[in-house]
């Protein structure tokens, strides 16, 4: 596991560009978010990592932009989107 932040985002980098997304909460329990752009795609727990603190903010319908890491396999929230 990466040691730091700054780790993390060299490690993923280093798999191929990052991009960003916009997705739109569509559970809280268990969390579920949808890519804008494309609404097949769902995420999981598992396939986001979300800072501390912004799991309050994660509430359904609404749209936060993601940093896309590793071919769209993970995704960092980095904070909410205009509705």
């Amino acid at each position: 596991m990466a040691g730091s932040i700054k780790e993390l985002f060299q490690g993923f980098v280093m798999q191929g560009m990052p991009r960003i997304e916009k997705a739109v909460v569509a559970e809280t329990e268990p969390i579920r978010m949808v890519l804008v752009d494309d609404p097949k795609i769902n995420l999981s727990a598992a396939s986001l990592i979300i800072p501390y603190g912004t799991r309050e903010e994660l509430q359904t319908g609404r749209r936060f932009w993601l940093l896309s890491f590793g071919n769209n396999n993970i995704f960092y929230i980095l904070d909410r989107a205009e509705e």
